[in-house]
């Protein structure tokens, strides 16, 4: 997999090559669009990543690029940039998800902190679904009765309890927790857990 890349996006192609000589200079990968319809009907465009976007331009707005992306369930991060500090549309571009917005001119140097943040940010998304697809695989592997004892286990309940609910001895349960584990690759109940998070098994109200 090639390095994290900057995919930049604004009809004034006087900061787009502005843009992309500094990325350069930061020694960044970066790619350079002048609509976010060029942006979207890009088949070239890979994770992990960072987008930074226009406020207004030509057609698609910025908004309404981030509203595309959400719905063809891309979530690479996105920083929002604008000549004009309007409030009301930096509300909206936090509220669906944007890392940043930044006023033109901005700083360089800010821009690139915050590109590399969305570069661990996108990382990280990468890693977690990697995981998680990992997790459901393993789950699927667990037989109708393992999967009782899996979600007794993530719900916090002792042996003895578990055995109570599927009116089973305590030594059974444990021989299914060990195999649990092990089909789980769990060192630990909380490890069990984490999986629960991700796959869904758990909610999280936070």
């Amino acid at each position: 997999m090639s390095g994290p890349t900057l995919y930049f996006i604004d009809d004034d192609t006087a900061i787009v090559d502005a843009v992309v000589q500094w990325a350069q200079t930061q020694s960044l990968a970066v790619r350079s669009f002048v609509s976010a319809e060029e942006f979207l009907a890009d088949d070239d465009v890979c994770a992990p990543g960072c987008i930074v976007a226009d406020l207004k331009m030509p057609g698609l707005s910025g908004l309404q690029l981030q509203a595309k992306l959400q719905e063809r369930g891309e979530r690479m991060p996105i920083i929002m940039i604008s000549g004009h500090g309007d409030v009301e549309s930096a509300i909206s571009a936090f509220r669906q998800g944007a890392v940043d917005f930044l006023t033109k001119p901005f700083d360089p140097s800010h821009l690139l902190s915050k590109v590399s943040e969305c570069f661990d940010i996108d990382r990280l998304r990468l890693e977690t679904e990697k995981q998680t697809k990992l997790d459901q695989q393993r789950f699927d592997t667990l037989t109708p009765r393992e999967k009782q004892v899996f979600e007794f286990l993530v719900q916090g309940l002792a042996g003895k309890q578990i055995a109570s609910e599927l009116g089973i001895s305590y030594r059974t349960v444990e021989k299914f927790r060990g195999k649990v584990m092990q089909k789980m690759e769990a060192e630990s109940v909380a490890e069990l857990v984490h999986a629960a998070f991700r796959i869904g098994h758990i909610a999280n109200d936070t």
